[in-house]
């Protein structure tokens, strides 16, 4: 009953808001993904989020001086170091937002002309004409299945259609890569054909950029000549996850390859430290905690105590790396970008199908490296790589022109022209 009360009061503050609160049509505001606060991505750290990317794009553009900007952000610790971020531009017109005051982003969100996040499961239901609601989307083409996010326990069946009616009026735009990228993800994010763009995605401009001193600052914090960066990049598991009706009950702790041979565990570490190589694993932000051991070498570090150490994103890391070791994670779609060898690592891949999925199946086609599944094979994969040798370049290329139209670093001032051109309506 109180919940119940507490949402109507919220239903008639956000009502009240929206009637009381004129839009200010040099207005925007930034809503990042919820993600960040699990990766500390904040408007200094950034380069990793399409909404932090852009938002740190129009806050250095002159163009946009006389804008007011309202930036969501995450922790409340780092306020005063936010504002000492922003002086330089006029601190007086940026605003910041708590994520997590509900009333706050709605009081904001009726005063901006533009909105933008890349969470398309926010709704607006109060969204009016005058509000421009953007989403520059999270990634360029879906690999595990996203379906499941639709499924009506209580009515027993998938509710997709009642989704993409419900979500897709509170959205304008949905910001893609390719025209092939807006087609599949469509079928994987609620929201109308016709309102997907191809611009871009901000956070892609780091891959056609400078990031040698980021490359840099990583090698010096090794004691050791480091010759070859490996990024790792695993999703999380919802068998390891007791919220997720595909929980199972037997899982274990397991090591970050999953249940490896101590031989096999050696052998990569030997590896690592024969070709002064090393992995940087970044574990996904919805991986169950607890559920994973460290990797207890000094040629294998985490993201996380990586990030302790220098301001870091994954973007950078990928821009800086020499391959990626993935399993079912779309940012190997990013990574296309790179052209840099890519190694699948699929140690779980049945029980991964069964209880997640892949947007198609087989995913086979869209698999432009050596896929391996146990540790054994990877070390051999790496080993390839070290050795230069690479059979997939022209595949990755063909994907990359399938799903990335633009490959530049212009994707924020593409977004700026299209929505801000005083000659567009």
């Amino acid at each position: 009953m109180i919940k119940k009360i507490r949402l109507l009061f919220q239903y008639f503050f956000i009502l009240y808001r929206r009637l009381s609160t004129r839009v200010n049509m040099k207005s925007i505001l930034f809503v990042p993904h919820l993600n960040c606060e699990n990766d500390n991505y904040d408007i200094i750290n950034y380069k990793s989020d399409n909404v932090l990317c852009l938002f740190n794009s129009i806050l250095k553009d002159s163009a946009f001086s006389e804008y007011e900007l309202y930036i969501a952000y995450f922790d409340q610790n780092n306020f005063e170091v936010y504002q000492r971020y922003c002086e330089q531009y006029n601190l007086a017109r940026i605003h910041f937002i708590y994520y997590y005051s509900l009333q706050d982003i709605y009081t904001s969100f009726y005063k901006c002309r533009y909105i933008f996040t890349d969470e398309i499961y926010r709704t607006y239901r109060f969204k009016s004409k005058k509000n421009k609601v953007i989403c520059l989307n999270y990634y360029p083409f879906p690999y595990k299945s996203d379906y499941v996010k639709f499924f009506d326990k209580k009515k027993n069946k998938y509710s997709y259609l009642q989704e993409q009616t419900r979500i897709n009026k509170s959205y304008d735009y949905l910001v893609s890569t390719s025209d092939l990228s807006s087609v599949a993800i469509i079928q994987a994010q609620p929201i109308y054909y016709e309102k997907c763009i191809t611009l871009g995605f901000p956070r892609s401009d780091v891959f056609y950029t400078d990031n040698s001193s980021v490359r840099k600052k990583i090698v010096s914090l090794f004691p050791f000549d480091v010759k070859k960066i490996f990024v790792y990049v695993p999703t999380h598991r919802d068998y390891e996850n007791i919220k997720s009706k595909a929980f199972d009950k037997t899982s274990t702790r397991r090591t970050i390859w999953g249940i490896e041979s101590v031989e096999n565990i050696y052998n990569l570490d030997k590896f690592l430290r024969d070709e002064n190589a090393v992995i940087v694993a970044k574990i996904h932000p919805a991986q169950v905690k607890g559920i994973l051991d460290d990797p207890k070498t000094d040629h294998i570090i985490t993201y996380h105590d990586l990030a302790s150490k220098m301001t870091v994103s994954l973007n950078e890391l990928m821009a800086i790396s020499d391959a990626m070791i993935t399993d079912y994670t779309s940012a190997v779609f990013d990574y296309l970008m790179r052209d840099k060898p890519i190694v699948y690592y699929h140690f779980d891949i049945e029980k991964y199908d069964k209880t997640r999925g892949f947007f198609a199946n087989p995913m086979k086609p869209f698999c432009v490296g050596v896929t391996c599944y146990n540790l054994g094979e990877l070390t051999l994969a790496l080993n390839r790589i070290v050795n230069g040798i690479d059979d997939f370049s022209i595949k990755r290329k063909f994907l990359l022109d399938l799903l990335v139209t633009y490959q530049d670093a212009k994707s924020a001032e593409r977004i700026k022209d299209y929505f801000f051109d005083p000659n567009r309506s």
